[in-house]
């Protein structure tokens, strides 16, 4: 279980190379982190920050080809914008054409 000081909710779970991975989703951080199992599901540690700078919720990360793509959303819910990277734990760009969703009321991923 991961416990921090602020709320988690929305766990984005995922396997990769045969380890699991967990992005939860915290209103009150400014960046995507990132667990990895050390026990699944019962203990997790912390691997590193994806994304920093502003807050975004929902993230929801997807491996396609030689790349790692992620959907998150601004408190708000009206957007969703698009960032790709090709390590996992790599730095994350966002994309030329993010947003992909904007200013709709379904632009979050997560409802």
């Amino acid at each position: 279980m991961v416990r921090e000081a602020y709320v988690l909710a929305h766990p984005f779970v995922f396997r990769w190379q045969g380890d699991y991975y967990l992005v939860p989703e915290a209103h009150t951080e400014t960046c995507g982190r990132l667990y990895k199992a050390t026990k699944f599901p019962e203990e997790w540690q912390f691997e590193c920050n994806l994304l920093e700078g502003e807050k975004y919720i929902s993230p929801t990360l997807v491996h396609h080809g030689d790349r790692w793509w992620m959907f998150v959303s601004p408190p708000g819910n009206q957007t969703l914008r698009l960032f790709f990277s090709s390590e996992l734990k790599g730095a994350w760009r966002e994309h030329p054409l993010s947003p992909i969703v904007a200013n709709d009321a379904h632009g979050r991923a997560a409802k």
